[in-house]
């Protein structure tokens, strides 16, 4: 087997530039000398992933004033070094992944040309496309991975002016990148994420994602998310989501406020904000499920409906497809097994929806129903963030505005309008009556089963202590309620649920899956055990008894800290008083507030 010397060469002038200008970008407080997180950084901008004992050894040998801190010509003769003993083939692999196509893993003319372009490197046609020509064994113009293996090692060496022009490009990207990943490093500082040690994979999906939208509502949280979007290095484009035309009852349109204050956001974070119109679409897939459930007497989860058909489809498709972006965020409090910047992204692997690191704020339940396809392109910045933090952080980057903003609380499209005078607007109502289901006498009479969910008090006169209903009758108008907040009437522990839809990979219903579940935003996870019945219905099994139990709301279920998907209840077992049994006085002292 022939030997190929390598030649001795000297760092070209760009390589040289690319050094001194990556040293000064990281050099944060610009005293002449990088710390440990700063050269680590800077090392792995530039393509050397050292580990942590190599980068102490050579702040130790470079030490001065007994600090572990690497001066610029130290920094320059380790960094030297390293460049010169480079393997060719390693720049072409490194060049390779910054500038393959993502779905097709290939390079085409398009795309090097592209590559050179976007970074200002001026390299001749002929040169891009004989690099093509040289690899592409098949004649079919493209640059495939698996052709860059050592028996190309001689033409790497035979060929070494050539790769270097195409690797210009991977350099000065890199150097281009250094001050995004700076800023990188002190977000990280300042929400104590790793205290800023530097994540090759992040580096990676910088160079595959670029563009992002984020959904800006006009809030806190959709405004720091933007913020720690641009900090990484993204380039963000707000897009406001025009879903209701809404008036409160002084006829002030509250939509036109929220707009007000997400170009206040945009404004202070100086990126462009668009609006999109979904008024239809809200409409037809969230409105009327809202009204057709009320009106068959159920009570629906508007905001679950919102998110599947709206946030993550008619606006993903609208920022991926129509603007051709990366990638889109939102402010929810959600994590995903591909990371809070899709750092982790596989394109072989499903994504996990995950339960955020604030369990009080966490949002998994409203995303339950949002489709696989969708969540393998969303970034979820502030998953490992507690609220306090996000309104620390837009405190301390001039957003004080939105951080004192009051949250906005109850269905969208209602506001702060009188809810039953609102809903009955839009549903026929039917009156009837209020039957004792203890007596089985009339207690009162009512103007609708559509004003009325299981749980909530009824307002009846002349009655020696309150009354909650406890099941609604649609056919006859009659709505069955207890005496007492806590009556056994108002408990049961099996439901039958429908349409059950799993996120990633559906649990293994053989026989019977043990999983939590919750079917209130605000609840506890309650073990229980599913069986998969036919008409693609659950029969959930629950632990212990629990209260209001709902039709039409959605049990959403979980594995540890896995939101597993969810499964619409349409039917409600044995109540406990059926069966003759009391409540426990600790499932009392754990219940949730209903409506009053």
């Amino acid at each position: 087997m022939s030997v190929v010397r390598r030649k001795q060469r000297l760092l070209t002038e760009m390589e040289k530039k690319i050094l001194k200008e990556a040293f000064e970008l990281f050099d944060s407080n610009n005293d002449g000398y990088l710390d440990y997180y700063e050269f680590k950084a800077t090392s792995r901008c530039l393509g050397f992933h050292m580990k942590k004992h190599e980068l102490l050894l050579i702040l130790e040998t470079y030490a001065r004033n007994n600090k572990n801190l690497i001066c610029y010509d130290d920094f320059f003769e380790v960094m030297e070094e390293k460049m010169l003993k480079r393997d060719p083939l390693d720049e072409i692999k490194e060049a390779f992944k910054l500038i393959a196509n993502d779905k097709t893993k290939t390079i085409t003319f398009r795309d090097l040309k592209y590559a050179a372009e976007k970074v200002g490197a001026d390299i001749p046609d002929r040169d891009l496309r004989s690099m093509i020509e040289e690899f592409d064994g098949k004649g079919h113009g493209k640059l495939q991975r698996i052709g860059m293996s050592r028996d190309n090692y001689e033409w790497a060496e035979a060929n070494r002016s050539t790769v270097r022009a195409g690797t210009q490009a991977l350099l000065q990207t890199s150097a281009s990148l250094a001050r995004s990943e700076r800023v990188a490093l002190e977000t990280a500082e300042a929400v104590n994420v790793q205290n800023g040690c530097y994540n090759s994979s992040e580096h990676e999906t910088m160079s595959r994602i670029r563009n992002v939208v984020i959904g800006i509502s006009g809030g806190v949280d959709s405004a720091v998310a933007a913020l720690l979007l641009k900090k990484k290095g993204y380039n963000v484009v707000g897009l406001f989501m025009r879903n209701w035309d809404l008036s409160d009852e002084n006829g002030i349109c509250t939509i036109d406020a929220e707009f007000e204050d997400a170009k206040y956001a945009c404004k202070q974070l100086k990126i462009p904000i668009h609006e999109v119109n979904f008024v239809k679409e809200y409409w037809n897939d969230v409105f009327m499920k809202f009204i057709e459930d009320y009106q068959e007497g159920r009570t629906p989860n508007p905001d679950i409906l919102c998110n599947k058909y709206i946030k993550f489809k008619a606006f993903w498709k609208y920022a991926i497809e129509n603007l051709k972006m990366d990638a889109l965020a939102t402010g929810h409090y959600v994590k995903t097994s591909f990371g809070a910047y899709l750092e982790n992204w596989d394109e072989g692997k499903n994504v996990k929806l995950l339960q955020a690191r604030d369990r009080f704020k966490d949002q998994t339940f409203f995303l339950s129903r949002v489709s696989q396809k969708a969540l393998q392109r969303v970034m979820f910045p502030l998953g490992d963030l507690t609220k306090m933090e996000v309104k620390q952080i837009a405190l301390e980057n001039g957003l004080e505005k939105l951080a004192k903003k009051p949250e906005s609380m109850g269905i969208c499209f209602i506001g702060s309008r009188n809810y039953q005078k609102f809903i009955s607007d839009y549903i026929t109502a039917k009156p009837g009556n209020f039957i004792n289901v203890e007596t089985g006498s009339i207690e009162g009479t009512h103007n609708g089963i559509h004003l009325f969910t299981i749980g909530q008090r009824c307002r009846i006169g002349g009655l020696r202590e309150p009354m909650y209903v406890v099941k609604k009758n649609l056919k006859n108008s009659e709505i069955m309620v207890a005496p007492g907040r806590f009556h056994p009437s108002l408990y049961s522990s099996i439901f039958l649920a429908e349409n059950p839809y799993w996120i990633c990979n559906p649990p293994d219903l053989t026989f019977k899956a043990e999983l939590d579940f919750k079917f209130q935003h605000i609840e506890k996870l309650v073990k229980c055990e599913i069986v998969s019945m036919k008409d693609d219905k659950l029969l959930v099994v629950i632990e212990k008894p629990l209260r209001a139990l709902t039709p039409g709301q959605f049990a959403v279920f979980y594995r540890d800290n896995e939101c597993l998907g969810s499964a619409r209840i349409c039917n409600i077992g044995p109540l406990e008083y059926s069966l003759g049994r009391t409540i426990p006085p600790e499932f009392v002292e754990n219940e949730v507030n209903t409506p009053p």
